[in-house]
């Protein structure tokens, strides 16, 4: 039996194969100007999608403190004194606050 032996690639020849297919060479350059030199290459590509993901997240948290200022606002116009009342604890001059507040059961 004969051993198979490991033939090894020699460099030149890759580069005489990609010089006779003109074409491969050519998208492979173009491939790699694209992936690292371009003005819009990897690099930049991520750093904005991973921008659009945080503006989108701030604009999901923007929108419930919207709808949250619009109750607050809706909770005025119905009734002012008592919404000043509950949530910033104003009083009359001859009246008491007392709060209350509950302990979490840990």
């Amino acid at each position: 039996m004969a051993k198979k032996t490991k033939q090894s690639v020699n460099p030149m020849e890759i580069l005489r194969y990609l010089w006779k297919h003109k074409i491969i060479l050519t998208f492979v350059v173009f491939f790699i100007y694209l992936a690292f030199f371009d003005k819009y290459n990897l690099n930049t590509q991520y750093k904005l999608y991973s921008g659009l993901a945080k503006l989108e997240n701030n604009k999901a948290d923007y929108i419930k403190k919207i709808a949250q200022a619009k109750r607050d606002k809706w909770a005025i116009e119905k009734d002012y004194e008592k919404f000043a009342r509950e949530r910033y604890l104003m009083s009359r001059p001859d009246e008491d606050i007392f709060v209350i507040e509950k302990k979490d059961k840990d």
